[in-house]
Formats: structure tokens, C-alpha cells, sequence
């Protein structure tokens, strides 16, 4: 996907601009008699095609710019968090909080030593993370008959 930057929107509106003095000539030289009106009405016709195609795009370029400002808000919100938790010397409710929006819990699959039960955890400002892979696969011996892997 192409950056998207203020830079590329201005551009675009460069782009419109030439298109409007262009259209503003084609004008001057029809009223002169320099361009027929046959001529005029398919070139003005493709002028504005031109502009609503260059407009639609500066508008999807201001609207992915936007979207790429709140994704850059919401992982810094999320660092501030981290933080703020790397410096908590105890894990507790509040911390919690702070860091997680939502844990999901699946039902449990299998018996016995076989059961297993899937949950997945949503963090505040970045969502789901997906860094742990099957390869650096991440376990933890809770107590006894208890261990707890982290599955992709």
C-alpha cells in the first residue's frame, strides 16, 4: 500500500487546480471561437471527470491519513500503559485494566490430561498480538497439572 502523507494530498489538490486552470482556458478559448462547442462540451466533459476523480482520491487520502492518526495515538496510548506497568512492582486489577480490553474464553476441548481450553486477549489501544509464533512458542507450569502454552 502507498504511504499515505499530507505531502500526497497536496499534491492531489496541485492536481485539481491544474485542472480547473485548464478548463478556465478551454472556457476563454470557446467564448473566443478558438474551440468549437462540440469540441468544448466533450473536453469540459472530461475536465470534470477529472476533477471528481481527483477530488474522490484527496478525500481517500484525508480519510486513510486520519486513520493511520489514530492508529499512531492508540499505540502510543498503549506504550504509556506499558509503561506505567513496567513500573508496577505487583500485577493487579487496576494494571489489568489499563492494559487489557477484553479476554475471550472458549470451551474446554478434550479430558483429562488431554483438556485444553483456548482464550485469546485483546489489549487496549493495539488489539489482538500476534508475536509469539508456533516457533518461539511461549509455556508456563501454573501448579501442579496445570500448564498454560501459548498457541497461535
Amino acid at each position: 500500500m502507498p504511504r499515505v502523507t499530507q505531502h500526497n494530498s497536496r499534491g492531489r489538490k496541485d492536481g485539481r487546480d491544474t485542472v480547473l486552470m485548464m478548463y478556465e482556458k478551454l472556457y476563454e478559448d470557446n467564448v473566443t471561437g478558438k474551440v468549437s462547442d462540440v469540441m468544448f462540451a466533450r473536453l469540459s466533459k472530461k475536465y470534470e471527470e477529472e476533477q471528481d476523480r481527483l477530488t474522490e482520491k484527496i478525500d481517500d487520502l484525508k480519510k486513510r491519513l486520519d486513520e493511520l492518526k489514530l492508529e499512531k495515538n492508540a499505540q502510543r496510548n498503549f506504550i504509556k500503559a506499558v509503561n506505567v506497568f513496567d513500573k508496577v512492582g505487583e500485577l493487579n486489577a487496576v494494571t489489568l485494566h489499563e492494559l487489557i480490553d477484553r479476554i475471550e474464553v472458549f470451551n474446554a476441548e478434550g479430558k483429562g490430561k488431554d483438556r485444553t481450553q483456548r482464550i485469546r486477549i485483546r489489549y487496549r489501544f493495539v488489539g489482538y498480538l500476534d508475536g509469539i509464533t508456533k516457533d518461539d512458542p511461549f509455556t508456563l507450569d501454573t501448579r501442579q497439572g496445570v500448564r498454560i502454552k501459548y498457541l497461535t
